[in-house]
């Protein structure tokens, strides 16, 4: 039962990273850049774009914007960097929800945690759940092990990001009919791999699994 298991997991990490690498292939719409800093430390949002983690559901009042965020330390010392420093806050100062995602293929690299060097810079993203049509506020809070660093906040516009969630969850529907169940594709099918052979390497290890 183990190895069966294995199976599906394989397809369902698969199905993961091509709906977030098509998100994150998305061109960013350059509206939704934002820069601020402290003189110690500097925060640049460089894009953004919507995605479904796996596991969830985007719905037109519920959407996971990605941030694909730069930390600058300009100063000597080493800052400390978490994506729990980073939080988004809407107009009313209500805090929103983040969530972590999880790509086997690394085309998605969240912030990691760690420490940056005098001088130096860090890249990744941080995911929220928000609403579009709203504005937001990002802000992230340094710490050097010394002295408290004030907020670094930058503006965000929710609807200047790209957002193909509706066609994602429509490719990843027609993924799993076509390379789990079988389903023949319809003349208007968007996918471009060769699904018949993804189908059949399915069903080749399934049966071997099943056969262990």
């Amino acid at each position: 039962m183990v190895k069966m298991k294995r199976v599906w997991q394989f397809g369902a990490v698969g199905l993961a990273s091509m709906m977030l690498l098509a998100g994150c292939s998305s061109k960013s719409n350059k509206e939704g850049q934002a820069t601020a800093s402290t003189g110690a430390v500097g925060l640049s949002v460089k894009s953004g774009v919507y995605v479904v983690p796996d596991g969830k559901k985007a719905s037109d009042s519920k959407k996971y914007l990605a941030l694909n965020i730069k930390i600058d330390n300009k100063t000597k010392k080493a800052l400390s960097v978490s994506s729990y420093d980073m939080s988004l806050y809407d107009k009313d100062g209500n805090k929103m929800a983040d969530t972590s995602v999880y790509d086997d293929d690394n085309g998605f690299q969240e912030l990691e945690s760690g420490n940056i060097s005098g001088g130096k810079s860090t890249t990744g993203y941080v995911v929220f759940n928000v609403q579009k049509g709203q504005e937001y506020e990002l802000h992230y809070k340094g710490n050097d092990g010394e002295e408290k660093q004030k907020d670094v906040k930058v503006k965000i516009d929710a609807d200047k990001y790209p957002d193909h969630t509706k066609q994602m969850t429509k490719l990843a529907k027609e993924y799993v009919d076509q390379v789990f169940l079988g389903t023949k594709a319809d003349d208007k099918a968007a996918l471009t791999n060769d699904l018949q052979k993804e189908h059949d390497d399915f069903k080749t290890a399934f049966a071997e699994r099943l056969g262990k």
